[in-house]
């Protein structure tokens, strides 16, 4: 398997890495091992700074091999050596061939699954910590580090041939492996690039965290009637969703489920309670604000590739300003002599609907001019072509909520709480709607019962999941969207950050990218162009629609009428004009 490289360097880094900050501060020590040559490399930090480049080989015919990528590329950053051609991260390998069992993936569990212990197990954290503290160390403490360093570099030439048959049974063997390394090197890039924030508002906000969370409770009780007394009252909000007949799953012990997850589904389902899920969601993750941000005004966090099942990443909900709730969007701004374009497919999960089910009706839809929802509502004959979301947004609201229920198996009842119409009515629409898309129907039918049959599925580019004990179906149903949306993605990413590009982030089906100021609207043009070519290597001949929207110096990043109203009132509360741009709604 790994004949054509003439090098396989197993390597470790020790190091100090402030968060939020681009690169490590500094890189305390290098481990490294050829196992080709047998060659070694043990170099102090110091001796590292020396270097202009990596004493190991890391050209194409080189393989760099280690658990957990983004370490040691963001040390060659902080170095200045150049990212080796191709990375095989073991971490994510093991990911991908223990998927849906939930396994750990940390090093030390990692070993112990295959069967083999780590040799400083024991002292890892107190040996991780001095690393962090920083130097100067002495000696003793320098030899200690070189030592646990090389037991990292030893497991990984240990790993190796234990999981190299196993690599060879995924589905695209080494080729997928080598994509999801390049990936990595996109993911150091992203985050050494961060996302810009308003620093002297970020400031305010850290300093008068308490004064903004009774704003937004303030506000949520004139909206809601839910927080008497500052605090949450569940008899209120009980009698809140029955007036608005809004379904609430409760727990075993019968109290109305307040879990984050399911507030923000709920949020989503239910746009009528959106502003009091953010609330809710504020006020149970960011009890304090903890962004992460560097010396540079810029949130970094680690952005969690591959974490999810579905290959996703999953940064933290408080520590990613992308993941909270979207008021606290606004402190995303471009700084001076700059803009952030946010580029967005445009229904991407029934795009691959149709895509992978090859259903010509879902791909018609999507082909034809105007939107794709009210376009499957024209061929179910519940409206004229031409209809607008001005026009018709009740029944484009209730055909996005059908295509929804066809990505994960809802039912009728969900349904119709959802659309606000009885059974009887959401039965009828489902059942049109499977009787113009029978194709993909017939399909995600055939790919369960072949899921069930093998224990496993796969993405197109490699991306596998194991059938556990248990499975849920849901799961299992929208696994092929979510699944080939973080395919695609990673190669938008890749081809960006190679390309030059400052990506601040990914986010699900979208892209943050900081530009020159005037350069602009062509990188627009770019970007949409890279998008559109990375999906399309799923095979269609029907592109993928982008839209993008361009934020300049002053420009904040609030995307939705309640983010804007909910940044008004903190601003407002702080003692900050800022116009809302929309009327707020009481229920």
């Amino acid at each position: 398997m790994f004949e054509k490289y003439d090098a396989l360097v197993c390597l470790d880094f020790e190091f100090r890495h402030d968060d939020g900050e681009p690169a490590p501060q500094e890189v305390a020590c290098c481990v490294a091992h050829d196992l080709q040559s047998d060659k070694r490399w043990r170099l102090t930090g110091e001796e590292c700074r020396r270097l202009k480049n990596a004493p190991y080989p890391t050209g194409p015919n080189a393989l760099f091999i280690c658990w957990n990528a983004v370490a040691e590329l963001s040390c060659h950053a902080a170095l200045s050596w150049k990212l080796p051609a191709h990375v095989l991260d073991l971490m994510v390998c093991h990911r991908a061939i223990t998927n849906g069992f939930g396994v750990k993936t940390n090093l030390v569990a990692g070993l112990n699954h295959y069967g083999l212990k780590h040799l400083a197990a024991n002292e890892k954290e107190e040996l991780r910590a001095l690393a962090m503290q920083g130097g100067p160390y002495s000696m003793s403490e320098m030899q200690a580090l070189l030592e646990y360093c090389e037991t990292d570099v030893i497991a990984l030439a240990e790993l190796l041939p234990k999981m190299a048959p196993l690599i060879l049974t995924l589905p695209n063997g080494l080729p997928s492996c080598l994509m999801w390394g390049r990936y990595m090197k996109a993911v150091m890039e992203m985050q050494a690039t961060g996302i810009p924030l308003d620093n002297s508002m970020y400031q305010l906000l850290h300093s008068r965290w308490p004064d903004a969370l009774a704003a937004l409770t303030a506000n949520a009780h004139d909206q809601y009637g839910v927080f008497p007394d500052g605090g949450f009252n569940f008899n209120a909000f009980e009698n809140l969703i029955q007036r608005l007949g809004i379904p609430w799953e409760r727990t075993k012990g019968g109290r109305l489920n307040t879990q984050l997850d399911y507030w923000k589904r709920q949020g989503k389902m239910y746009p009528r309670i959106k502003t009091l899920a953010n609330v809710m969601r504020t006020r149970s993750q960011n009890r304090e604000l903890r962004l992460t941000v560097g010396s540079d005004g810029r949130n970094r966090t680690w952005l969690s590739p591959f974490v999810s099942k579905t290959s996703r990443n999953a940064p933290s909900t408080n520590r990613f300003v992308m993941n909270c709730p979207g008021w606290m969007r606004g402190l995303v701004t471009p700084p001076p002599g700059r803009a952030l374009i946010v580029s967005d497919y445009t229904a991407e999960e029934p795009w691959i609907m149709g895509v992978l089910a090859g259903d010509d009706s879902i791909l018609g839809a999507y082909a034809d001019e105007g939107d794709f929802y009210l376009n499957v509502a024209h061929r179910m004959n519940l409206c004229e072509r031409g209809a607008t979301k001005a026009t018709h947004a009740d029944l484009r609201s209730n055909v996005k909520i059908l295509t929804l229920a066809a990505s994960y198996g809802m039912g009728k009842q969900s349904a119709a709480t959802l659309m606000g119409v009885g059974e009887g009515e959401a039965e009828s629409l489902m059942r049109k709607f499977r009787k113009s898309h029978r194709r993909y129907f017939e399909w995600i039918k055939a790919e369960l019962n072949a899921t069930w049959v093998r224990g496993s599925t796969h993405t197109r580019f490699g991306w596998p999941i194991n059938v556990p004990p248990e499975p849920n179906e849901r799961s299992f149903m929208n696994f092929p969207l979510q699944a080939h949306g973080a395919d695609i993605l990673r190669i938008v990413c890749c081809e960006l950050t190679e390309r030059g590009y400052n990506v601040c982030f990914p986010l699900h089906d979208s892209v943050g990218v900081e530009v020159p100021l005037g350069r602009e609207n062509d990188a627009v043009i770019q970007i949409e162009s890279i998008m559109i070519e990375a999906a399309g290597y799923l095979g269609t001949q029907v592109p993928i629609r982008v839209e993008s929207k361009i934020l300049r110096p002053g420009g904040r990043y609030l995307d939705s009428p309640s983010a804007q109203a909910e940044w008004d009132s903190v601003m407002a509360q702080l003692g900050h004009s800022s116009t809302a741009t929309f009327g707020r709604t009481h229920y």
